[in-house]
């Protein structure tokens, strides 16, 4: 096999991180797909009430993006916002679809997994505190979807426990990227200075070869007088 072929090949191979574009697109695909889901399974189940406010939340939802989008806001104040709002529309479907909340806390942790993949431990850990505050208040509003408190309890420490791990995996890493980044800084650093050093030394040279220049021409001139 030839080098170039060799080249290309593990080129292919490579996989490229996923770009936080990416990553936004893929939380609207998931608060519109899971939203339609459920609406539409309402309709057959002609529950009129959670039709109405499933798609009335999925509207105000969609509204609010092309809002944002059309304020050109920045990339971080749409990402902050969908990851947010995403808690409240999970909050919703659960409140509407379902006989238990035990099936959601699931979502609520798949949500919570995808928007850690920014990596930003700050938007995570306010994610876990609303989805912790959203499933308090469902338990109260609807107290028989619990499934029983003890049940409901355990369900919900088992959820915080994993969207803590969560977070502090992805707090860590993040430490990695601090990390690497001020190594990188340091290593640029380095690099400017040896490239200065090789400057100075080159102008040195320089200067060294025109004094010996003149040396020559001088002792040349000694020579013929």
């Amino acid at each position: 096999v030839s080098p170039r072929k060799e080249r290309k090949s593990s080129r292919k191979k490579e996989k490229k991180p996923m770009s936080q574009a990416a990553i936004y697109r893929l939380m609207l695909i998931l608060v519109f797909g899971v939203s339609s889901v459920f609406f539409l399974k309402n309709i057959f189940s002609k529950d009129i009430v959670a039709m109405i406010v499933i798609g009335a939340c999925l509207l105000l939802f969609a509204i609010a993006v092309i809002v944002l989008h059309k304020m050109k806001t920045r990339a971080v104040v749409r990402q902050t916002f969908v990851s947010m709002a995403i808690i409240v529309v999970v909050f919703i479907i659960s409140l509407f679809s379902g006989a238990s909340f035990s099936d959601d806390f699931s979502l609520y942790l798949a949500v919570i997994g995808l928007s850690g993949l920014y990596l930003k431990p700050k938007l995570t850990l306010l994610q876990l505190i609303t989805a912790d505050v959203a499933l308090i208040v469902a338990g109260i509003i609807c107290p028989h979807k619990t499934g029983g408190v003890g049940q409901f309890i355990l369900c919900m420490a088992t959820f915080t426990l994993a969207a803590v791990l969560i977070y502090l995996v992805i707090k860590r890493g993040r430490a990695y990227i601090a990390i690497s980044d001020m190594r990188a800084e340091e290593a640029e650093k380095l690099i400017s200075s040896l490239t200065k050093i090789g400057e100075e030394i080159r102008n040195n040279l320089d200067t060294s070869s025109k004094a010996f220049a003149g040396l020559n021409e001088v002792n040349k001139r000694l020579e013929e007088t």
